[in-house]
């Protein structure tokens, strides 16, 4: 895509790929599975190739979960679960990285947290008692609760001059109420973010049953097992269970911005794009500096969980990647509009986004721009994809998925959002034969259905002097 959705997909990609397919043709992913009394998940996957290990920790909660009274709930539990458990006080995690070596991931997403670590695999036990760490919870530390308050300020203040995050944002915010789970236990919490609202958030959503720790590496399975079981035999065991129903807002609904609880109270949930179906087209605006004049075209698409969901990673190749696409040839090379074009998909549990952006020439018109992309869905609407472009789709999506597991990292975060997602680690061993199922009409179908102008939000990028053209 542009500069600014090409070098920032980082959390998009890796769920996109874990949800795809993640072999090649013939190759299967060997693993084993267990699970502890307290009914936290255990996938363990042996790969002597380096000696190197991951430890993959991860939770069904993230941005969907969080209603307006605490927005930023799980950066703050996952900031916590970092800076002060009940062996370590602020600074020593890291200082224990520093020590051995080690590399660290914390990702908060819309639908789920993830949390992983790796080192050499003579330290496999000190890994594992990292993770076992998060997994008993935060220590209330009120020192600890201030820095990592300080730190998420300092992130948000970096992400508002960021394009590609304020990108994400608005992209996501087209699907935000239909996506959102709001659950009277969380929106029953007092207003306002403090560490106390933190704790009991975390009880609910981060515990033993809602998680999945996966570990990938130069390791043995009996080691792995006999670690977990020393670890974390002191979670409680999985008897008495929270019971969170949440709200479903369906897209045929007519979702207010304000839903009232059976309590009385009132909860802001946002307004998504499709709060209705027939909306009328939708369009913002994002200030630009001048070089990242943009326009990005974006539909609500399928969940990742329905079957069709990977023909778009086929669509946006044909369509829209950067070197020989449609747009690309038509824009870039033919029209002299654009510098470059690119497409991504946001995967979410209940409404997807799919976007097609195009990088604008200086004195490029929008408008020409506009109709070229609506020529261009009309061609995929109304004939044939070629077999060679059928072809470098299956090829582009087996590569990615290849990419996503070449690492310890890549392959333990993949094993657990499987799990997680799907309650089934090992259909990413079924899911190739699937994507090279899909044919030139599952595509049109796709495009059909979903890339429509009353389905779709136009966000223009552009500098503050300009308007759309």
């Amino acid at each position: 895509m542009g500069s600014a959705i090409k070098k920032a997909e980082k959390w998009w990609m890796v769920l996109a790929a874990a949800v795809l397919p993640a072999v090649l043709c013939g190759q299967q992913v060997e693993f084993e599975r267990f699970v502890m009394p307290s009914g936290l998940r255990v996938l363990v996957h042996p790969d002597h190739r380096s000696p190197v290990v991951s430890v993959a920790l991860l939770y069904r909660s993230g941005l969907n979960d969080e209603p307006s009274t605490l927005v930023g709930v799980n950066r703050v539990v996952a900031g916590m679960l970092t800076e002060s458990t009940g062996h370590l006080s602020p600074g020593e995690y890291r200082s224990i990285l520093e020590t051995y070596g080690g590399e660290t991931s914390v990702e908060v997403a819309p639908d789920v947290v993830f949390f992983s670590d790796s080192f050499s695999s003579n330290l496999l036990k000190g890994a594992i008692w990292l993770a076992s760490e998060r997994a008993y919870g935060f220590r209330e530390d009120t020192a600890a609760y201030q820095q990592v308050l300080e730190q998420i300020r300092r992130e948000d203040a970096a992400r508002s001059e960021d394009l590609s995050g304020r990108e994400d944002e608005a992209l996501r915010g087209m699907v935000r109420t239909v996506n959102l789970r709001l659950v009277p236990e969380v929106a029953a919490l007092d207003s306002g973010m403090t560490m106390q609202a933190a704790k009991a958030y975390e009880s609910l959503y981060f515990s033993p049953k809602k998680a999945v720790l996966a570990v990938s590496g130069d390791v043995h399975p009996d080691s792995v097992r006999k670690y977990v079981v020393e670890m974390f035999s002191l979670l409680p065991p999985d008897t008495v269970q929270v019971e969170l129903n949440p709200t479903v807002f369906s897209v045929g609904d007519a979702v207010a911005d304000t839903v009232v609880l059976s309590d009385g109270k009132a909860v802001d949930v946002g307004g998504g794009i499709l709060t209705t179906v027939e909306q009328r087209r939708h369009a913002d605006t994002l200030i630009v500096e001048p070089e990242d004049r943009s326009v990005v075209f974006a539909w609500q698409v399928l969940p990742y969980s329905d079957h069709q969901f990977g023909v778009f990673d086929f669509i946006g190749t044909v369509l829209a990647a950067p070197d020989g696409s449609r747009l690309f040839r038509r824009l870039v090379e033919e029209e002299d509009l654009a510098t470059d074009v690119g497409y991504k998909v946001l995967p979410m549990e209940r409404a997807s986004v799919f976007a097609v952006k195009v990088s604008l020439k200086p004195g490029a018109e929008i408008a020409r721009v506009e109709e070229t992309v609506r020529q261009e869905l009309e061609r995929m609407k109304n004939f044939d994809i070629s077999p060679a472009e059928l072809t470098k789709a299956l090829n582009t999506a087996r590569m990615s998925a290849w990419e996503s597991i070449s690492s310890n990292q890549g392959m333990a975060r993949t094993l657990a959002l499987n799990e997680l997602l799907f309650a089934d680690a090992a259909q990413l061993n079924r899911r190739m034969e699937q994507l090279s199922a899909y044919t030139q009409e599952d595509v049109r179908t796709v495009v059909r259905r979903f890339l429509r102008n009353d389905n779709m939000k136009t966000i223009y990028e552009l500098p503050s002097s300009q308007g759309a053209d």
